[in-house]
């Protein structure tokens, strides 16, 4: 299902839109200052990932979602907070690690597609 899903045309389509908009929300919060700077569009991807594969209820709600995009984005505000440790996650990066986001087209894309960023040593 995996190679199914990551073959698909649109699927592959919709991925690259969505990161694309997504590094330009990171590129443009950074610009303004808003946005600590040692945050990379990967960083808020694996972030979106994370608080949507959490367990829902049998009602459908995610278990303290409100609770954790709150803290999310408090830990993306720009102050004086000590710098995260590695460097930042970029979509290239993404795109590298293999599962479902790792397809020659997509490293293709991250190439040439100057919001996707270059992975700082």
């Amino acid at each position: 299902m995996r190679n199914i899903l990551q073959a698909d045309p649109n699927l592959i389509e919709l991925r690259d839109a969505l990161m694309a908009e997504l590094g330009q929300i990171v590129e443009t919060a950074q610009a303004e200052g808003t946005m600590r700077p040692d945050i990379g569009t990967g960083d808020l991807a694996v972030l979106f990932v994370l608080i949507l594969r959490q367990r829902q209820s049998p009602g459908g709600e995610i278990l303290g979602l409100d609770r954790a995009v709150a803290i999310m984005l408090d830990g993306l505000r720009r102050c004086a907070k000590p710098a995260l440790p590695g460097s930042p996650i970029t979509v290239k990066d993404l795109r590298l690690w293999p599962g479902p986001a790792s397809t020659p087209h997509n490293e293709a894309v991250a190439d040439r597609d100057p919001s996707m960023g270059e992975r700082k040593a």
